[in-house]
């Protein structure tokens, strides 16, 4: 049985480590104009979290539940080993307004060059995945 401090301390090591990622990005892609990654996923997966993780604040609003709250595609950006870096936080796919392909065009307008996705999913506490 795992204790919550020995799981929040490996949590905390994780994040450190994703965190330095992006100077690992930046030099694989060779960057030194503006990166741009983009979050996507069903609503309640973690994105925004997710991003409130990578950049060590909470400028991006997460909700407690099911419903969405993001409704835009909001740009979040810092500047990491000297290259420019903006996360998009995106609207939800499959969340309780039934405006998933609204939100697709809304993120094909407002989103250019990008270089990197991250598909976000959810890991079912069952282990055993849906298909959507």
């Amino acid at each position: 049985r795992r204790s919550k401090q020995g799981i929040t301390s490996r949590l905390k090591a994780g994040w450190r480590e994703i965190r330095g990622s992006f100077r690992r990005i930046a030099q694989v892609f060779n960057l030194a104009a503006p990166c741009s990654i983009v979050l996507v996923g069903n609503t309640g997966v973690g994105k925004s979290t997710l991003i409130n993780s990578l950049l060590g604040s909470n400028e991006a609003e997460v909700a407690r539940g099911p419903l969405a709250v993001t409704k835009e595609p909001t740009q979040h950006k810092r500047t990491v080993h000297k290259v420019n870096f903006t996360l998009w936080d995106t609207p939800g796919l499959y969340d309780d307004t039934g405006n998933g392909m609204q939100y697709v065009k809304k993120m094909k307008d407002s989103i250019v060059n990008v270089h990197l996705v991250l598909f976000c999913i959810a890991i079912p506490s069952s282990g055993r995945f849906q298909d959507q």
